[in-house]
């Protein structure tokens, strides 16, 4: 992470040094094959051998794996002092980042 790519903590606002967390929020996807994968582990009563047998045993997509979902990933920095006394709302957060860089902040 360059210098330049700070800013203040996203929880209170507050500047963020000398010590900060890196919170990496993405959206997780589990895509239409779980169907198969399911159908498969029925039929064998196993989940390893469903997702052994299966066309696609990876059903599971989280954005920050997947190029194309990766504008979907937020990154939050937040400061010591409200990551030690907690209380913070992820989601709140996330959309509150999410129109910052829209808003291209």
């Amino acid at each position: 992470m360059k210098l330049s790519d700070l800013r203040p903590c996203d929880s209170c606002g507050g500047p963020i040094s000398p010590q900060f967390h890196v919170v990496r929020y993405s959206i997780a996807l589990i895509k239409p094959q779980v169907n198969q994968v399911a159908a498969m582990t029925l039929y064998f009563g196993s989940l390893a051998l469903g997702e052994l047998f299966s066309p696609e045993d990876n059903v599971v997509t989280v954005a920050m794996d997947e190029d194309e979902f990766k504008k979907l990933a937020i990154e939050l920095l937040i400061c010591q002092e409200c990551y030690l006394k907690g209380g913070i709302n992820l989601a709140l957060l996330a959309e509150k980042r999410l129109s910052e860089i829209q808003k291209g902040k």
